[in-house]
């Protein structure tokens, strides 16, 4: 009895995957690997007092298709005091961008990093998306979903932004990435 479990829990071992393996897909039809996959880290701060890009990221017209969606990431520092502190992804049609567009921001104090993970998807054409945010600041909140109509056909650009409300105070995008899944 001994010896057919040894030998069962081997041939259950050696069926096993060596490597981790990412499954993708799901609902009507397959997604691909990345079709645009970009990552940074360490810009330049920032200690404007109204908003500016720290960083920008092209995403190629056609990169997404009908229902095809980004995640976006993004980590900010910044000092740890009572003044605010404003960081925000914007996706649109300009590279640079620091008005209009799909905006989330979030606003800090009393703490000394936040993180963003940014979520939009087109929703069956590629001018119809919805925007989901998930944000930290060593606690948690949730923004609501926003809508748009910006056409994926053509080029557009992610912008990570920031402002401080007080001139002595910095904002670091300290690391980004974004990546665009064609569906």
């Amino acid at each position: 009895m001994r010896r057919h479990l040894s030998l069962l829990l081997a041939l259950t071992l050696a069926a096993l995957p060596t490597q981790a393996q990412v499954i993708i897909g799901g609902g009507a039809g397959a997604v691909s690997a990345p079709s645009v996959s970009a990552s940074g880290y360490a810009n330049a701060p920032t200690s404007s007092l109204t908003e500016v890009s720290l960083a920008n990221v092209k995403i190629p017209g056609g990169s997404l298709g009908a229902n095809g969606y980004l995640e976006i990431q993004g980590v900010y520092t910044f000092p740890n005091n009572a003044n605010t502190k404003t960081f925000s992804i914007r996706w649109g049609a300009t590279q640079g961008m620091v008005t209009g567009g799909i905006n989330q921001a979030g606003a800090a104090t009393t703490v000394a990093s936040g993180q963003f993970q940014l979520i939009i998807h087109n929703s069956n054409a590629t001018n119809a998306q919805n925007a989901y945010l998930g944000q930290s600041f060593g606690g948690g909140a949730i923004a609501a979903i926003q809508t748009s109509a910006i056409d994926t056909t053509a080029d557009t650009w992610v912008n990570f932004n920031g402002l401080v409300g007080v001139g002595t105070d910095a904002i670091t995008l300290q690391a980004w990435s974004v990546r665009a899944w064609k569906n």
